[in-house]
């Protein structure tokens, strides 16, 4: 049963807010023009690595997170990041001044102790006019332990941050909202470790909840500024 609910939960209310955030970060990295230089910072696994056979691709990575720890009741995969082009601190990476056309960030921010210098840094690493792309959660639970320092930023963040280090705001793009979020959540109580009752309870009672979280959106129910995660796109000036 929970295979068959993990293979439909990108699919439905709730579950497609990751498969949005993926189709920007695809979509950003399509735009690049080809032969252009593109760093993949916290590349972690390279999984945006196959999409970026028309660029120079560089990955980075601090190297030491190998997996194994749980993510809202679901074991997370081997996380093989050794492999990465670049082992260092995101911070101070090994690059020249200005040498690179664009720099993705993808769900970084929330495990650097000083996620404002990573930001610092890749202006640094950016040309005139290259562009940065970061997403990274507004609301998120632990994972990725010991390596876990803030559950989310806000859209005020960026904007911060980008004024003091040259950098301008193309856009910010909120992926979901409080109904979707909450829906995500609800659709991952059947993936927590649990009792036999709690198991049949969840069944009774999750699909009225859901439904109303549903009905709530579809009815155009105005939504707190609450998403998944922000994906942000950023030039340097």
């Amino acid at each position: 049963m929970k295979a068959v609910l993990k293979k439909l939960r990108p699919y439905v209310f709730g579950g497609q807010q990751v498969a949005h955030r993926d189709a920007l970060v695809f979509e950003f990295l399509a735009r690049q023009p080809e032969g252009s230089m593109l760093l993949d910072a916290g590349a972690g696994p390279q999984r945006f690595k196959p999409h970026c056979k028309h660029l120079r691709y560089v990955s980075q990575d601090f190297g030491e997170y190998t997996g194994g720890d749980e993510f809202a009741g679901e074991s997370l995969e081997r996380w093989n990041s050794r492999t990465c082009d670049i082992i260092c601190d995101i911070t101070s990476i090994p690059l020249e001044t200005g040498s690179q056309d664009a720099i993705i960030c993808v769900e970084v921010l929330e495990h650097l102790p000083e996620p404002a210098r990573a930001l610092k840094e890749f202006a640094r690493l950016l040309r005139s006019r290259g562009r940065l792309l970061v997403t990274a959660p507004f609301n998120s639970q632990y994972h990725q332990q010991p390596f876990f320092f803030y559950s989310g930023f806000s859209s005020e963040f960026y904007k911060f941050h980008a004024a003091a280090h040259r950098l301008k705001v193309m856009t910010i793009t909120p992926i979901g909202d409080y109904f979707a979020t909450i829906a995500q959540e609800l659709l991952r109580l059947p993936f927590l470790k649990s009792g036999v009752l709690l198991r049949l309870a969840a069944a009774v009672l999750l699909p009225p909840a859901y439904l109303y979280v549903w009905l709530l959106h579809a009815l155009r129910v105005p939504s707190p500024s609450s998403p998944l995660c922000y994906v942000v796109e950023l030039e340097k000036d």
